[in-house]
Parts: C-alpha cells; sequence; structure tokens
C-alpha cells in the first residue's frame, strides 16, 4: 500500500508476521539471517533453515556466444551481469557506480542489467550523469526457460549488490552456469557465498568491490578456475532435491512431534475421566 508511510508500513509487516508465524506450528527460513530476523520480530515457533534449490532447468547448457550475438555484444569484451528485479532496494545504483570505477581500467567493461522495475527511470539517468551511455545495456525482461541460462553464460562475472535478500537465488543461478560471482554478503546472500567457492565477497564500498572485480578481468585463468568451482558448489550443495530432502525430514519430525503430543493428550484425558468416575 503505497499511501502507508514506510516506518508504519514496516511496523505493520513485523506485527503480521509475528501473528501468522506464531500461529503455525513449525516455519521454514530460507537463511539463517532471515530466521535472525524473525526471531528479533518475537516469532518463537518452531522453526529450521531450508532454503530454496535449485531445479534441474537451472543447469540445463545454454549458448552464452549467441546470447552475445543477439544483443550485440562482442565476443572479446568484458561482461559483467546483474538479474533480478531493478528496484531501488537492490542498490543496482552501487553497480553503476562501481562499474565507472572500472572503466579506469576497462575502458570497454560492460554491465548488462536483466530485468524490469520501478528504478529502470532512475538507473538510465545515473548512467548518463556517469557518462555510462556505452558501458551500461539494460536488456529488460528475459524469459526463463529460454533465454536467462544463456545470460548467465555469457556473462564473464555476476555482480550483486543488494543488502536486503531473503537468499539470493540469482546467485546459484548464475554458479549453476559456471559463471563465477562478485557479491557483497550480507543478511540472505550471507548464507550462500563462501570465498573461494565460486564467489568472492566483496567489501561495501565501490572502490573495493571495483578491485575484486578488477582481480578478475584481469587473470583469466584465476576468473575460470573459479567458474568451475561454483557449478561444483551449487551441485553439491544447492540442488531442489537436496533441499526437498530436507523438508521431507522437518515434515517427519513435525509429524512425530504431533503423534507424540496427541498420544500425550488422549493419555491426560483417559486419567482424567478415570479420576471423575472414582470420585
Amino acid at each position: 500500500l503505497p499511501w502507508i508511510p514506510k516506518p508504519m508500513a514496516r511496523s505493520l509487516a513485523r506485527v503480521i508476521s509475528k501473528r501468522q508465524c506464531n500461529a503455525v506450528d513449525a516455519i521454514a527460513a530460507p537463511s539463517q539471517p532471515m530466521l535472525n530476523v524473525l526471531r528479533a520480530y518475537g516469532i518463537d515457533s518452531e522453526a529450521q533453515v531450508i532454503p530454496t534449490g535449485l531445479q534441474q532447468m537451472s543447469f540445463s547448457p545454454a549458448d552464452g556466444a549467441a546470447f552475445r550475438l543477439k544483443h550485440g555484444i562482442p565476443l572479446e569484451r568484458p561482461m559483467l551481469l546483474y538479474v533480478g528485479r531493478v528496484a531501488f532496494e537492490k542498490n543496482i545504483s552501487f553497480l553503476l557506480e562501481m562499474t565507472q570505477q572500472l572503466v579506469q581500467q576497462h575502458p570497454d567493461v560492460l554491465l548488462v542489467v536483466a530485468g524490469e522495475g520501478p528504478a529502470e527511470a532512475s538507473l538510465h539517468a545515473q548512467a548518463k550523469k556517469l557518462n555510462l551511455d556505452n558501458n551500461i545495456q539494460f536488456i529488460g525482461y528475459l524469459d526463463r526457460a529460454t533465454e536467462l541460462n544463456a545470460c548467465y553464460q555469457a556473462a564473464d562475472i555476476f555482480v550483486f549488490a543488494s543488502k536486503s535478500e531473503t537468499q539470493g537465488l540469482v546467485l546459484l543461478e548464475a554458479m549453476a552456469q559456471g559463471t563465477p560471482v562478485v557479491a557483497i554478503a550480507e543478511l540472505g546472500t550471507a548464507s550462500i557465498l563462501i570465498e573461494g567457492m565460486g564467489a568472492l565477497i566483496a567489501p561495501d564500498n565501490v572502490v573495493g568491490f571495483a578491485q575484486r572485480v578488477h582481480q578478475l578481468l584481469l587473470h583469466p585463468e584465476e576468473r575460470y578456475a573459479l567458474g568451475k568451482l561454483a557449478l561444483s558448489y551449487v551441485t553439491e550443495r544447492w540442488t531442489a532435491k537436496t533441499q526437498a530432502e530436507r523438508m521431507l525430514h522437518f515434515y517427519h519430525h513435525l509429524i512425530s512431534v504431533y503423534q507424540a503430543k496427541h498420544k500425550f493428550d488422549d493419555a491426560v484425558k483417559t486419567t482424567n475421566q478415570q479420576v471423575n468416575v472414582e470420585f
């Protein structure tokens, strides 16, 4: 509801979240930092961290070269990529500032922004102000089934600066295509990112972030090796099958707790009935 002031909206969200989450037997949170937020809201239901896993289609081979050709991006041009909602809370403006910093060392670097959202006009204006018209390309919405994997595959590095993610699924999607990641590790992304495991964790400042990207652009062999580690990392830990098995175990546990509780309640009820008869 856009007419509600933001502080009031946040307070209302906390109240609603607390009421709903405390009304259920258990909750599954996508990341430990997100669960910590819920606990801070006063939610005390039983909980377990079970992230969203990647479907098999995220690992399907894709033609990055064809994607570059379609969008007029030379094969040899250094390509950075952001995928996601183009919203202010995604901190994409930070990536534009970082790109401006990076242009000093890599004049032909290109940041591709894939997605749609309310921040588009603002980002276009910022790109013009930063004199990045030749270094930023907004390509809009991409169909998940036919275009997204090729976009990830086309990129040299996936860059991400959002600090409000519940998990950060796009990081895993990029890694599933063997694309190394440079990102800020905060809230949900902190539970995904491990330094050197397909990703470099960047500091929350433009210069430091640009330096980590520069490191990978300057050393292609390191970039390729990190991309291979990225694919291995998500294959071993982040598939939908792996997370579904965890969810199944959680349900089994909850069913056991429910059955034990009701068995105890029935025993107490029977005992009370016997006492009533005796008296």
